[in-house]
C-alpha cells in the first residue's frame, strides 16, 4: 500500500469500502460477517484523509480495516451488488469499487425501501451502516447523500452516459437469478433504475432521459467553487510573498488550516482563506499599507483605512477584476473580487473570565452593528435585539463603533500575556483561546501544491475548535447550506 499512487489509493479504497458497506445491504449474509465489516469500516473511514495524504500512521489501520472487509466478503464475492458492478466497469473502463460506488446510494435506497416492507434484519443492519458512515454526528439521516458525498470526496467521477440502447443491453445482460442474495429483491426494472442513477440519469414523465438536477446544481457548484479558489489562491500566494519580504508573521487559520492538513489544499466545498496574525505583525502591516507599501496587485482593506470597512479583520483584496463580484460590498470597498480575510490575535489573560466574555460580547455587537451601519447586512430577521442594534447605529459613526471595537480587542495588549485569542471568528471566543506558545512556532505544509505555515500545534487547535474527529470524514450535512458571498457577472446571480 506504501507504493500506491494517489489514484491508486483512491480505487483500493473505493473498492474495499464499498466491499464493507455492500455487506450491510446483502440479504445472506451472516451476522458473524456483518460483525467483521463493523471491525472494519470504522477503522478504514477514519484513516481516509490520512492515508490519501500518505500518512505513514495510516497504513496499519488501513491493513487492519481491510483484513476485516476481506474476512466478512470473502464468500460473498457474489453479492447482487458487485455482479452489477462489474458490468459497468466493464462498460464503462472504471474499476470495480468505482463502479459498486456509483451504484451504492440508489442500492441503499432500494433495500431501505424493501426494509419498510419487511423490516426483520435488514432495518438493524441499516442503522448500524449509519452509525459507522456518521461518526462524528448524532443524525444518521440521509445515508444516500453521504455515500455519495464519501464518493466525491474519493474523487469518483461519474462516467459519461452511454445511451439508452446500451443501458438497456446492460441490464438485459445481468440473469436475475444470480441476485437473490440482495435484500431488494431486484427486478429487471429495479437493474434498469440503478444502472440510471449510476449515470446521474432519470426518466421524466414523457418518457425522455435527463440528467438529474440535484447532481447538475452540484457540478455547477463544484465548478464555480473551483474557479473561485484559484482566484483566491493567486491572492494568497501574493499575499504570502509580501508578507515574507516584510517578515511578518503569520499562520493559515480556521477552515483553511483545516483544509491544508485535512486536504492538503482548500476544503472542496470551501472557497475563502483566513490567515492569522499576532497583533504586532497585524499592527506593522497596517502601518505598511497606508505608507503605501502594499502591493499594487493587491488592495488593503481595513477599519483603519476604509471608514467604510464591514468587518473586524483585514481583507487582501486581489485588484484585477475578474468574473466573481461580491456585490454586497460595490458601495463599500474600492475592490470587490476574491480576498483573503487576516484575523489579528490579541493577547487574552485567561482561559475564561467575565471581563473577557464582557470584552468578546462587545465585539460580537460591534461587528452586528457594523453589518448594519454599512449596509452589507440589512436584515434584522425581525430580531429584537438587531432591532434595537439598528436604532442605535442612527446615533453613531462608523468610526465610533470600529473605535470601540478596537479598544474591546485590544483591551489586555498592553503587556503580554499567557493566551491569545482570534476575536474576529464566528466561533465561540472559548474556542478560539490558546496558551501563547500554541502560536510560537510554525511548521510548514503542503496548500494545493505550495507550502504555507500553519502553528505547530495545529492539532490542539483544530481539535478545540472542530472536535476531535476533525481529519475524517465530514457528515454531508456541513457542505448542504454552504453560501458563498460572491457571484458571476456573467450570470448576473447571487450564491450559486
Amino acid at each position: 500500500m506504501r507504493n500506491l499512487n494517489e489514484e491508486e489509493k483512491r480505487i483500493f479504497l473505493a473498492d474495499i469500502l464499498s466491499q464493507g458497506i455492500g455487506i450491510f445491504l446483502t440479504a445472506d449474509t451472516s451476522e458473524e460477517r456483518v460483525s467483521y465489516a463493523q471491525k472494519g469500516l470504522p477503522l478504514l473511514l477514519d484513516q481516509v484523509m490520512q492515508f490519501l495524504r500518505g500518512e505513514e500512521t495510516s497504513y496499519e489501520a488501513v491493513e487492519q480495516g481491510r483484513y476485516w472487509i476481506e474476512k466478512a466478503t470473502e464468500t460473498d464475492k457474489k453479492a447482487a451488488l458487485f455482479i452489477l458492478a462489474d458490468q459497468l466497469k466493464q462498460k464503462c473502463a472504471i474499476s470495480q469499487g468505482h463502479a459498486a460506488f456509483l451504484l451504492l446510494p440508489a442500492f441503499y435506497e432500494l433495500t431501505a425501501e424493501h426494509q419498510t416492507q419487511d423490516a426483520s434484519v435488514g432495518k438493524e443492519r441499516i442503522d448500524r451502516l449509519g452509525s459507522i458512515i456518521f461518526p462524528s454526528t448524532k443524525s444518521k439521516k440521509d445515508i444516500k447523500m453521504q455515500l455519495e458525498f464519501i464518493g466525491r470526496i474519493l474523487g469518483l467521477n461519474v462516467p459519461e452516459f452511454i445511451g439508452e440502447e446500451a443501458l438497456e443491453t446492460l441490464t438485459k445482460s445481468i440473469h436475475m437469478d444470480s441476485l437473490s442474495n440482495s435484500f431488494a429483491l431486484l427486478s429487471s426494472e429495479d437493474i434498469y433504475n440503478l444502472y440510471l442513477s449510476a449515470f446521474k440519469m432519470y426518466r421524466t414523465p414523457h418518457g425522455t432521459l435527463v440528467k438529474d438536477e440535484t447532481y447538475k446544481e452540484i457540478e455547477e457548484r463544484q465548478n464555480f467553487v473551483k474557479g473561485l479558489q484559484e482566484l483566491t489562491l493567486e491572492t494568497l500566494l501574493l499575499t504570502q510573498k509580501f508578507l515574507d519580504e516584510q517578515h511578518l508573521t503569520f499562520f493559515l487559520g480556521e477552515g483553511t488550516m483545516l483544509g491544508a492538513v485535512r486536504h492538503h489544499g482548500f476544503i472542496p466545498w470551501d472557497d475563502d482563506v483566513d490567515i492569522l496574525m499576532p497583533r504586532d505583525d497585524y499592527e506593522r502591516l497596517v502601518g505598511l499599507a497606508k505608507e503605501g507599501k502594499v502591493p499594487a496587485e493587491l488592495n488593503f482593506d481595513a477599519l483603519e483605512n476604509n471608514d467604510k470597512h464591514w468587518v473586524l479583520g483585514a481583507k487582501m483584496q486581489l485588484v484585477r477584476e475578474t468574473d466573481y463580484v461580491q456585490e454586497k460590498v460595490i458601495p463599500l470597498s474600492k475592490c470587490h473580487g476574491p480576498y483573503v480575510d487576516i484575523f489579528p490575535l490579541d493577547y487574552w489573560p485567561k482561559e475564561n473570565s467575565l471581563r473577557q466574555r464582557w470584552a468578546d460580547l462587545n465585539v460580537k455587537i460591534c461587528r452586528r452593528m457594523l453589518f448594519l451601519k454599512t449596509g452589507y447586512s440589512k436584515a434584522t430577521n425581525k430580531n429584537m435585539i438587531r432591532i434595537v442594534l439598528k436604532f442605535i447605529t442612527l446615533f453613531v459613526t462608523n468610526r465610533q463603533i470600529e473605535n470601540y471595537a478596537m479598544w474591546n480587542m485590544k483591551k489586555f495588549f498592553h503587556k503580554e500575556r499567557n493566551y491569545m485569542v482570534n476575536l474576529c471568528s464566528y466561533y465561540p471566543f472559548y474556542k478560539q483561546v490558546f496558551p501563547v506558545k500554541c502560536y510560537q512556532e510554525k511548521r510548514m505544509v503542503s496548500f494545493e501544491g505550495h507550502d504555507m505555515p500553519i502553528p505547530k500545534a495545529y492539532d490542539t487547535i483544530l481539535k478545540k475548535i472542530y472536535g476531535k474527529k476533525y481529519d475524517s470524514i465530514p457528515p454531508y450535512s456541513v457542505t448542504e447550506f454552504r453560501r458563498h458571498a460572491f457571484s458571476l457577472k456573467s450570470k448576473s446571480q447571487e450564491n450559486i
